[in-house]
């Protein structure tokens, strides 16, 4: 059993009989319930910063600053945001005199190099934005994409915690969307994961999305479930986001008494999957 599927079981109450690939197909080819389970896990991220009172949130790949502003304007935490792409620099114009943004146009990794960027300008002959969301340190399994591609400078989240606070790392919030490049970025906050309060990590799985990684089991969501857990975190909740690839979200084991509160915005999702998808499986025996 991949670490995944252990890791859904818990997540929605599964009985054994249950195939996890056969209900990840299913969930997926639904638009409205993909779109829907991955709303929910920023529902469950949000809810646990609103009760744990974080006052730090990483968010590693922050795009266009859509989830900057958001966690701006609905905390009170201090946002370290990381974006290496340079056509993203002018979305966060209009807040980077915020007292609270900590702006880093580079990305973090398990090392402190030049990485090449790759940033999709065009999938099955359809133009793209350079600021589009699939930017990755990582190249598409696609024959039909086509690159701009560039270098960006990569440190570690350890080097920069200990840049930044020194001698006092303070408990952190994790928001890791780095398609594909995960499992780096994880390793390279090393015995600092474990301040992790939360994280809500993307990862892929068996799919045609990136090519197969150095190593033993080829997709990042099992490596990534296994360094979060190894650096006291639990896996509380998955979504269904895409074919291939979610969010994962795991908390530090010494919350795990706010696990039912963080849960809440999830509970009609995750109880309306165990229900059929364990009926389904009784059926079936």
């Amino acid at each position: 059993m991949s670490e995944l599927s252990r890791v859904t079981r818990d997540c929605y109450n599964l009985n054994p009989h249950v195939d996890v690939m056969q209900m990840e197909d299913e969930l997926v080819s639904n638009s409205r319930t993909r779109r829907g389970s991955a709303k929910l896990s920023e529902g469950v991220f949000r809810t646990f910063m609103d009760i744990a009172k974080t006052q730090n949130i990483l968010e590693v790949g922050a795009n266009d600053g859509r989830h900057t502003k958001l966690f701006l304007s609905e905390t009170s935490c201090d946002i370290h945001a990381f974006e290496p792409n340079v056509h993203s620099a002018p979305f966060f114009s209009p807040i980077q005199d915020d007292p609270r943004l900590n702006l880093n146009l580079f990305g973090l990794s398990n090392q402190t190099r030049l990485l090449q960027l790759n940033i999709p300008v065009s999938i099955d002959g359809r133009s793209l934005k350079r600021v589009n969301g699939v930017t990755s340190f990582e190249t598409l399994k696609r024959h039909d994409v086509h690159f701009e591609k560039t270098v960006a400078m990569v440190t570690t989240g350890s080097e920069y915690l200990e840049t930044k606070f020194e001698s006092s790392v303070p408990e952190f919030a994790l928001w890791l969307d780095v398609e594909g490049h995960a499992v780096e970025a994880l390793e390279g906050f090393g015995p600092h994961l474990s301040q992790a309060s939360i994280c809500m990590c993307e990862v892929e799985y068996p799919s045609n999305l990136y090519p197969i990684g150095p190593y033993g089991d080829v997709f990042s969501a099992d490596r990534a479930i296994r360094i979060l857990e190894s650096h006291g975190q639990k896996v509380i909740y998955r979504d269904f986001q895409n074919a291939g690839q979610g969010n994962i979200i795991s908390i530090n084991r010494k919350y795990l008494h706010l696990k039912d509160k963080a849960l809440s915005a999830a509970d009609e999702f995750i109880q309306a999957v165990s229900t059929r998808f364990n009926r389904y499986a009784e059926n079936s025996v």
